[in-house]
């Protein structure tokens, strides 16, 4: 029978044997034979030559045993298990002689698969002792060369952990950081700030998180990110464990981020345009002052809501429609589109510019729109001096060639007067012609008074009595020929006006053209109450001199719903092609340059009465 033993298992079987049981030999590999076996051998060979061999394998086991037992007295602290199981050994030594050789088989195939199970469990052992080696260098780079400084402190700030980032972070070496008060690194004015960070962290274990100024080595502040939770180690006793981040750069980037929103924001305010952006849902975002006062809300509240939260749900379709078709287009849209603003009518002139991002696909809509109805208004009224400009000239050429004629036939009707005896048919007919052509004169000189520059050196004083008969005499013909009865009440005492005469006679001319339109539309035909009256008189307001000249008829009147709108530019209640809708407007213009008031008072269907109301001069 053999027995393979290789190792310390072998050398333990051979000391706690001691000696070699009966039917069984050592031999160099450190095997046992059955004792047949050997005399066999004895047979084949001298027994000189046994007894060398058993002397050979002594001197090697004694060999082996002292080479231990050096081994030993080196490593006595590492052998310790080793000597305590020898010792239990030899305590057992009598009860293995014990053993019968029947059993000694079993006992050897035990061992064997002991001795393989134990070989297995340290080949285990020494894979897990190296995956932990490799872990523990992994923890160890990841913990020391972190992106972040990892510390760990007591409840009184006292750093007793760091990595190395937190060293490099804090320009102090690591072995210097240990033992000493986190607040040391932390700016004046942000201690107590840490201190209270401390303390909630330790009060309810929750995770915390500040901002602290520190103090660099050289004296140059920088901000960071604290993140700290309360932990505890196996003695119960707690700590606090932090996260630090340098987050200079993001404060500077926060910073100028914050200064280039205010300068955006102010600038975007100061701008009298209506201003907003919309995203890709057409979901406002953001928006200027002056568009948020217009809408009656303050700019942040226009986030979040749709064009159908703001204005009607007509208009919020049309905006709605308008910013598909641009977004689908992906291109700029320029629009002007006329609503009806606090009872007055605005034209807008409205920019639409897709955003888009890098792909090109756009993203959200910018919209910049603003008031051009005083441009339109300049423009119309430019246009409208401009054909007043031409039909002067017309008139200038018309009158100087009308002006050659009539006098001619003046001076002959003159001269029929001469010639001819009173009561006569010839003398009669001669004062008829000449009563005609000095009227038409006078027309012709009033038309080109018209085509005169109006300059603030031509300003003169004036009677309010010749203003109206001076305007009458372009107006009178037609309004009598309508069927217009025609009562004026000017007192030729009223004081003067220091005026431009050519304006007030535009003015008097729109405001008797409204009154003949109303009572033609109301009295096709002739009527007693188709009046217009004109009465002057002095008044006084606020202890000044003013003269108060009316304009009184019996016609349509105004409707009370767009009274205040009939000095609007543009605002007409005639037909398209009667009116231009600037004529009270332009009135308006001329009597406030003179410091006074034009006021309308007006019944529908009864009346209405216009009031030119003139400072006097003192």
């Amino acid at each position: 029978m053999v027995l393979h033993l290789s190792g310390l298992r072998c050398f333990e079987f051979i000391l706690g044997v001691r000696e070699i049981p009966n039917g069984f030999s050592l031999v160099q590999s450190g095997t046992i034979e059955p004792a047949k076996k050997r005399r066999d051998q004895k047979a084949k060979g001298s027994k000189s030559e046994g007894i060398k061999k058993r002397r050979d394998q002594k001197a090697k086991v004694t060999n082996i045993l002292t080479y231990m037992n050096k081994k030993k007295s080196q490593k006595k602290e590492d052998n310790s298990l080793r000597r305590r199981a020898e010792e239990i050994l030899e305590e057992k030594d009598t009860e293995l002689q014990k053993i019968p050789s029947r059993d000694i088989k079993k006992l050897i195939h035990e061992l064997q698969v002991y001795q393989i199970e134990l070989e297995m469990q340290n080949e285990e052992l020494r894979k897990a002792q190296s995956r932990i080696e490799e872990s523990r260098s992994k923890y160890v780079d990841l913990y020391d060369f972190a992106p972040v400084g990892y510390c760990t402190m007591d409840r009184n700030g006292v750093i007793v952990e760091a990595n190395l980032t937190l060293s490099s972070l804090l320009s102090v070496e690591r072995k210097l950081l240990l033992r000493n008060p986190f607040s040391l690194f932390v700016a004046k004015g942000f201690k107590s700030y840490f201190y209270r960070h401390l303390q909630e962290v330790f009060l309810n274990g929750n995770k915390h998180m500040c901002e602290l100024n520190m103090m660099g080595k050289d004296g140059t502040p920088y901000s960071v990110f604290l993140e700290s939770i309360a932990i505890k180690d196996s003695k119960g006793t707690e700590f606090c464990r932090s996260v630090i981040s340098n987050i200079t750069d993001r404060r500077q980037a926060e910073e100028a981020l914050r200064i280039s929103e205010s300068t955006y924001r102010l600038l975007m305010d100061s701008l009298p345009q209506h201003i907003f952006y919309k995203d890709r849902n057409f979901v406002y975002q953001s928006c200027n002052k002056s568009l948020a006062d217009d809408l009656h809300i303050k700019p942040d509240e226009i986030r979040g809501k749709t064009d159908y939260d703001l204005y009607p749900a007509e208009r919020a379709m049309k905006y709605r429609m308008d910013d598909i078709k641009l977004v689908k287009s992906g291109r700029t849209q320029e629009t002007e589109e006329t609503y009806i603003r606090e009872g007055k009518e605005c034209i807008i002139h409205i920019v639409r510019t897709p955003v888009k991002d890098e792909k090109g696909d756009v993203m959200g809509i910018l919209s910049i729109s603003w008031d051009i109805t005083e441009k339109v208004l300049l423009q119309k009224e430019a246009e409208h001096t401009r054909h007043l400009a031409a039909l002067g000239e017309l008139a200038a050429g018309v009158g100087h060639e009308i002006n050659n004629p009539i006098t001619g036939i003046i001076n002959c009707a003159q001269i029929l007067l001469n010639k001819s005896s009173e009561g006569s048919r010839e003398k009669d007919i001669a004062g008829r012609i000449k009563k005609e052509g000095d009227r038409i004169a006078t027309i012709v000189s009033r038309l080109l008074m018209f085509t005169w520059p109006i300059n603030q050196e031509r300003k003169s004083k004036v009677k309010t009595c010749d203003i109206i008969k001076d305007t009458l005499i372009l107006s009178e013909a037609q309004l009598r020929k309508e069927g217009i009865h025609i009562r004026v009440t000017i007192p030729q005492n009223l004081p003067e006006l220091h005026t431009h005469p050519q304006q007030l006679e535009q003015v008097f001319l729109n405001i008797i053209s409204n009154a003949r339109y109303a009572l033609n539309q109301k009295y096709p035909e002739t009527h007693d109450n188709k009046l217009l009256e004109i009465t002057g008189e002095e008044i006084t307001i606020d202890d000044l001199r003013y003269v108060r000249i009316t304009f009184y008829d019996h016609g349509t009147g105004i409707p009370a719903g767009i009274k205040d709108k009939v000095m609007t530019p543009f605002f007409t209640t005639k037909p398209r092609g009667i009116g231009t809708g600037l004529g009270l407007s332009i009135s308006h213009g001329i009597i406030n340059d003179h410091g006074g008031k034009l006021l309308i008072e007006s019944v529908e269907g009864k009346f209405t009465k216009v009031f030119i109301i003139l400072p006097v001069i003192s």
